[in-house]
């Protein structure tokens, strides 16, 4: 048997490289399910609440020990989540799996890692429980989030799809406040004396 480290990193790159060497941000429903196997049912799905993209299709995919989750616009992944479940809630995700599980989403693109600043532009001291950002040279972003148990991946056009989709969200609100005032019953006028 491997080393504790060694057999988890074995046991990420074994997970994130089944069935395509390729990244899992932009691929189809297809090429997904191919990489990490059948989705959750969404009526099985105990995600399903909660979106990780406004307006976007979600799916789950269970890979153990992770819990994949892919966000479809256009029918193609802008946005994917990696959890990591321990059997006993979300087990941090160590250095070397986020390495592995970066390696895996590069596609033809290295990842560099963001320095933390503050407000002024001023580098921040590493902290390790801080969010670490990562830039891809495709424009993607990768982040481990703060308590290190969810890294996020996303598209350069992840965040115009969500904003587009926020937009369009509130203006349906708006329509429906409009419809409710035009359909409501208005004042009759008191007559004039």
């Amino acid at each position: 048997m491997f080393p504790d480290p060694f057999g988890r990193l074995l046991a990420v790159v074994a997970c994130c490289m089944a069935g395509s060497a390729s990244a899992g941000l932009d691929e189809t429903a297809g090429q997904c399910q191919v990489r990490y196997g059948a989705p959750l049912e969404q009526s099985a799905d105990p995600f399903q609440a909660q979106p990780i993209l406004a307006g976007a299709v979600t799916r789950t995919y269970p890979h153990h020990p992770w819990w994949i989750r892919a966000a479809f616009v256009a029918g193609r992944t802008v946005r994917l989540t990696y959890t990591k479940a321990d059997g006993q809630g979300h087990a941090a995700i160590q250095p070397d799996e986020l390495q592995a599980l970066l390696a895996s989403e590069a596609g033809t693109g290295p990842w560099r890692e963001q320095a933390a600043v503050d407000w002024s532009g001023q580098r921040l001291a590493p902290c390790p429980l801080q969010r670490q950002t990562f830039l891809n040279t495709h424009g993607w972003q990768a982040s481990l989030e703060i308590g290190h148990t969810v890294v996020v991946l996303e598209t350069a056009g992840a965040a115009r799809a969500e904003t587009r989709a926020m937009d369009q969200l509130r203006q349906a609100k708006a329509q429906r406040r409009h419809g409710a005032a035009c359909a409501a019953p208005q004042p009759t006028a008191l007559p004039l004396r």
